[in-house]
């Protein structure tokens, strides 16, 4: 395992196919990806959507997006969406499956300090997390009661909700205080741009890389955190490659001895505890599960209802593993429900779904064998660190990119994007060579 053991996160700043890799305490428990060959809507992206109809039996309404196509949305009563109207929602979930992405009505804004809410149906007004108020307990420091003052103001006058989260308690109030006005200008720009369009439309785009590490390290601040790895080195070092090629393997070895074995079917996924031939004792096997299937739970993007076979323990013990879960998963940038034990003996819990799953979002294997020749010709050029040198670097010569013709046939259909993005920004035009 990598020799870094601390929080931090890597990207991979190669145009058009982005990587983001988050680590806690040196293990990998996140990855983002953004694609230019890849033009579905992403979590947090803006819309100016127009109702097509409305399903009264599944309280559901599918939207017109325009260029971006369709989604659906929750509705307890559909009849206040007619078809054409045009409404303002907020992308929660990707597509998956047969299923469009989800939204949700309203204008939906998150920073590492608070989630604002225009438009939204959800009471208006300033509000703490569940975290926040674990952490007040029955205290609130000045610090927090001058941004409860100003922010009661101002989600008073322009009807918004704010809720503020936990890490809001651990920075300076004007550090808070702008980075939350910052949103709320972009909403009121966004609104206006709104007023003069008359057909459906993206007004937002989605968080950037480096705004997804923030949110999903509200603690750390990405300019403290943030290795941008433009030669391959940092990436390669930390071992994030064989982190993931484990996290989609179907058994996952434990450093303890034994393992676990994870199915993600369609409907619940299920985590088997396996002491195989390590001769674990069943509280032990089970202490050794809890930190690397709740990190899978993030890696792997699992959602959805999930089963966890714990070896059989007794009361004291399934009570301790019950709270180690909880404590586990409290990090979690979408924390899980934990529903405990079954009669049976099997834990249970639901996770909220709003990433597609780690497996679908790699692609086939024409994409990644043309990722990795352009990403082999990119880190060669030396481009973004001023360095040049290398074949299509400071030689005046052009890349050699040789592709299998499955890599070659991916890349002049679905992946032009990003083949443009790529030529653009090397050198010299890359020659383009099947093998």
């Amino acid at each position: 395992m990598t020799k870094w053991r601390n929080d931090y996160a890597i990207l991979d700043p190669m145009p058009g196919y982005q990587r983001l890799a988050i680590c806690r305490d040196g293990v990998l428990t996140d990855l983002f990806i953004s694609d230019a060959s890849d033009p579905s809507p992403l979590p947090g992206a803006i819309y100016l959507a127009r109702v097509a109809d409305s399903f009264a039996s599944h309280g559901r309404v599918r939207l017109n997006l325009g260029q971006a196509g369709e989604a659906s949305m929750r509705a307890a009563k559909t009849e206040n969406w007619p078809s054409g109207k045009l409404i303002l929602v907020t992308i929660q979930a990707e597509a998956r499956d047969n299923k469009p992405p989800q939204a949700r009505a309203g204008l939906i804004r998150e920073n590492p300090y608070a989630i604002i809410q225009c438009l939204c149906h959800e009471p208006e007004g300033l509000f703490f997390s569940r975290r926040l108020k674990q952490a007040l307990g029955d205290e609130m420091s000045e610090d927090l009661k001058r941004i409860v003052a100003a922010l009661e103001s101002i989600s008073a006058s322009l009807k918004a909700r704010i809720t503020l989260r936990q890490s809001a308690h651990a920075v300076p109030p004007d550090q808070v205080l702008s980075r939350i006005k910052a949103d709320l200008d972009e909403i009121d720009q966004i609104l206006t741009t709104a007023k003069g369009k008359n057909s459906p439309a993206e007004l937002s785009p989605s968080a950037d890389l480096p705004q997804l590490c923030a949110l999903t390290l509200p603690h750390l601040m990405p300019e403290q955190v943030m290795k941008i790895d433009r030669n391959g080195i940092d990436w390669a070092e930390a071992e994030i490659d064989q982190q993931i090629d484990a996290a989609l393997a179907p058994t996952l070895p434990l450093e303890d001895g034994g393992m676990i074995h994870i199915s993600t079917p369609p409907g619940a996924a299920v985590i088997d505890g396996d002491s195989g031939s390590s001769g674990l004792p069943p509280h032990h096997l089970a202490d050794a599960m809890i930190r690397p299937l709740t990190n899978q739970l993030r890696l792997r993007r699992i959602s959805g209802p999930v089963v966890i076979d714990f070896p059989r323990l007794d009361r004291g013990d399934a009570d301790r593993v019950h709270q180690a879960m909880a404590e586990a998963v409290a990090e979690d940038p979408l924390p899980p429900r934990l529903y405990g034990w079954t009669k049976g003996g099997l834990y249970t819990l639901d996770r909220p779904y709003r990433w597609r799953r780690l497996d679908r979002l790699l692609g086939n294997t024409a994409k990644t064998a043309a990722l990795n020749a352009i990403r082999l010709a990119w880190q060669q050029s030396g481009q973004g660190n001023g360095k040049g040198g290398g074949k299509g670097g400071g030689d005046g010569t052009a890349h050699d990119i040789a592709m299998s013709p499955s890599a070659m046939d991916w890349l002049n259909t679905e992946g032009q994007v990003m083949r443009d993005a790529i030529t653009a920004a090397l050198p010299l035009p890359p020659r383009w060579i099947m093998v």
